[in-house]
């Protein structure tokens, strides 16, 4: 009980019934299971079991308003939807490999805590959109899958909660022997994953930058590095793909581009910065980002426009940069409405 042992002497025994109709079945199952591992006692906590309920009714909440939108469709999903999927199939494959270790606290944060956070982040992103309906079918397509799979998972722990959800949602049966979820691979994608934290690191220092300036902007921009850093940095991922990503390499390298030898005091530097960076990634997203390319600001890098003064095609090699885009056949600079 809170950490100390349960004693008469202490006074600190809560009898079952009255934990039961204090607390509800299910947060008290729930505060037990979260707390206790194998090899290690469960440790009560009124608190705990408060908060459980809290979770638990806010869980509900949502699972009741995903069940009033409908199923949806999934024929027109967007990178922001693949990141929510991709994000699930994640967390089923910890929830499920924890279990069978019998980790129960780590399976319950997965299906839970953890989920709970990338549906609230989801929510928060899509929210502008429902307006449209075919982006609401998508969105709705999205709650429901989630919510069909984290009910199942959370079943083992909340069983009298996901029940009634199941029934909501005209589940057959019982939910206590509907299939434990599996990985569908089709909806992992990593590329959504690295895509959407970007966004959420812009968002972010966005909102650290105007909470400590206390200012209200009406407009914010967003720069993209200049062309020769892409060319840099996209070199030390290609470097770093083949296992010879050094400073000394790099910057070798770098200097056979024309271009670079006008930046001659700015690039070692760079390259050290970037060297840094690129081998703290992961050997998949190195990949992933190599493939990626450079990003630039063009409205739509699909049809960044013809060029004004030749007419030619602009593509979105330029480099494009700070609303403008150097045309690849006479050389103009195109620039684009703030």
């Amino acid at each position: 009980m809170e950490g100390s042992k349960m004693s008469k002497s202490l006074n600190n025994i809560i009898p079952l019934i009255n934990a039961i109709e204090g607390f509800g079945a299910d947060p008290l199952r729930l505060s037990l299971m979260i707390t206790a591992e194998p090899l290690k006692d469960a440790d009560f906590s009124p608190d705990l079991a408060k908060n459980m309920g809290n979770n638990l009714e806010r869980f509900h909440q949502r699972a009741m308003e995903i069940i009033g939108q409908g199923r949806g469709s999934p024929d027109k999903l967007k990178d922001i939807d693949r990141w929510m999927l991709s994000r699930l199939q994640g967390y089923v494959a910890e929830a499920d490999e924890a279990l069978k270790e019998l980790k129960v606290r780590k399976t319950i944060h997965a299906a839970m805590y953890n989920l709970n956070q990338d549906m609230d982040w989801y929510q928060k992103r899509v929210a502008g959109q429902l307006d449209d309906p075919e982006r609401a079918e998508a969105i709705g397509y999205v709650e429901w899958r989630t919510l069909d799979t984290q009910v199942r998972m959370m079943t083992p722990f909340t069983p009298h909660l996901c029940e009634e959800i199941w029934e909501k949602m005209g589940g057959e049966g019982f939910i206590a022997f509907a299939e434990w979820p599996s990985v569908d691979d089709s909806y992992v994608s990593q590329k959504s994953e690295v895509l959407e934290a970007m966004i959420r690191t812009c968002m972010e220092d966005v909102q650290k930058i105007t909470r400590v300036t206390g200012i209200s902007p009406e407009k914010i921009h967003f720069y993209t590095a200049d062309g020769w850093k892409w060319k840099i940095y996209l070199k030390a991922l290609e470097l770093a793909g083949r296992g010879e990503l050094d400073v000394g390499t790099l910057i070798k390298e770098a200097f056979k581009d024309d271009e670079m030898k006008a930046m001659s005091k700015a690039v070692p530097g760079y390259a050290r910065q970037i060297v840094e960076d690129v081998i703290r990634l992961p050997d998949d997203e190195v990949e992933l980002r190599l493939e990626m390319g450079q990003l630039n600001e063009v409205n739509n890098p699909k049809q960044p426009g013809q060029c004004r003064d030749c007419g030619k095609p602009l593509t979105e090699q330029g480099p494009t940069k700070r609303y403008r885009c150097a045309c690849n056949h006479c050389g103009h600079v195109n620039h684009y409405p703030r």
